[in-house]
């Protein structure tokens, strides 16, 4: 008898959600076949001023899909939990529109930063980020058909250094999304820690 009623409520227990693989989203309506997660996954959401521990709803729409979680969020993060934890963040003040062509500044706390696109003279285009020190971000190996943008910049971990949610699109229709932690490197470097290749549907 009390191994049924064992049984019976194992079975009433819903099991955790799935881990989340590393990943970086943005609200849209993507591609369903190279999206990175699944529906009930645990991901950590920039819900305004707080990284929010959230889960996953994916509605299907043929063969694209809309993510979205219980707060209004700007980017979702899969597997990334131990590197950030969640709680109150600072959010980057950013002068000027988010296109990295001329550079964008962006305040957060004491840290200043100024971050922008270049092409470079064999058609490869760089994002270079310039704080204490200038560093190349990320390079696109053929110049893009549009530019980088800079989709949020603040400080994830609290360790009063500017962290940084980019995208660099080869193509139209396209995402190359990428968090950035800065300073978790000896030399301040910042270090790209998720990223997703996503296809926007219309």
């Amino acid at each position: 008898m009390i191994a049924l009623l064992a049984l019976a409520c194992s079975q009433s227990t819903p099991p955790p959600p799935p881990h989340a693989p590393l990943a970086v989203v943005t609200p849209g309506t993507w591609n369903a076949a190279d999206f990175p997660l699944l529906h009930g996954q645990e991901v950590l959401a920039i819900c305004g001023k707080r990284l929010e521990r959230q889960k996953l709803q994916i509605e299907s729409k043929g063969d694209a899909v809309v993510p979205s979680v219980s707060c209004n969020w700007q980017v979702l993060f899969g597997g990334i939990e131990k590197r950030v934890g969640d709680g109150p963040i600072v959010v980057g003040t950013v002068d000027g529109d988010r296109s990295m062509a001329p550079p964008v500044t962006v305040k957060v706390g004491f840290a200043d930063a100024r971050i922008h696109g270049r092409a470079d003279s064999d058609k490869r285009y760089s994002v270079v980020v310039r704080a204490s020190d200038r560093f190349v971000l990320a390079e696109v190996e053929n110049e893009p058909e549009v530019g980088p943008t800079l989709v949020w910049a603040g400080d994830l971990d609290n360790d009063h250094a500017v962290d940084w949610v980019i995208d660099t699109p080869a193509r139209r229709n396209a995402s190359h999304l990428r968090l950035y932690l800065t300073a978790k490197q000896p030399d301040g470097r910042p270090e790209e820690v998720a990223a997703s290749r996503l296809t926007r549907k219309p």
